[in-house]
């Protein structure tokens, strides 16, 4: 966090922490100056639609990822057709790997790169957000993770059922809290909500005001019980 942080002065967490991040792993994963974390961000903004740009300056960024990773990975099969190591254990990992005798072209490496770009860069920045705002509403599971970093298993799965996606529908529906036996471990929701269409429930969450211990909560993504 030293490296996006500023000892001292204010902080966006979200555009300069939560975003960049991912990007900084993925030029770590292949093998790319740390500088261009930012072109990473952008690469995936663009490519993800995110960006309020125009089709053309779209379609510019998108070039630009392609002929870097058309460079970037054409340099690495040749370091590694000479025995030198190379950085990007990500890419490596797209050159080197046979799979019964079969490796990836380098049409299909460059396109796995592309993909794995932009695949989830946007929803780990959102993640990283939503577990950020978990230990800064619940100060008491910051206060167990800092004297037990084991619970961030628990921690950051029950923050992707916390801040999951919710159910979307256009019916009218009425909302009752639903309340359910708990057995396993702490959640971070207290209760959620059901509506019922066609002969089956959904589920969504209500905003946590204390803990309880979860069960299997089976709804909470949108699937039918």
């Amino acid at each position: 966090m030293d490296d996006f942080f500023i000892a001292g002065q204010p902080v966006n967490v979200m555009a300069d922490y939560c975003a960049m991040l991912p990007g900084r792993v993925m030029a770590y994963l292949f093998g790319m100056p740390a500088n261009m974390d930012r072109d990473v961000r952008n690469w995936a903004t663009v490519f993800m639609l995110s960006a309020d740009i125009s089709p053309a300056e779209r379609q510019a960024y998108n070039e630009e990822a392609m002929a870097f990773f058309t460079q970037h990975a054409r340099k690495q099969i040749d370091q590694i057709a000479k025995g030198e190591d190379t950085p990007g254990p990500l890419l490596n990992a797209f050159i080197r790997t046979e799979v019964d005798g079969d490796r990836l072209s380098f049409e299909e490496t460059v396109r796995f790169c592309m993909t794995a770009t932009v695949a989830g860069a946007e929803t780990t920045s959102f993640y990283l957000g939503n577990l950020i705002a978990v230990f800064a509403d619940f100060n008491e599971i910051w206060q167990g993770f800092v004297k037990d970093a084991s619970q961030f298993d628990a921690i950051y799965k029950e923050t992707l059922r916390f801040h999951g996606p919710l159910y979307r529908s256009g019916d009218r529906v009425r909302l009752r809290p639903c309340h359910q036996r708990c057995g396993r471990k702490m959640a971070f929701v207290p209760r959620f909500y059901e509506h019922r269409r066609g002969g089956k429930r959904f589920f969504r969450l209500d905003s946590p005001t204390q803990h309880i211990k979860r069960s299997d909560f089976n709804g909470l993504t949108g699937q039918g019980q």
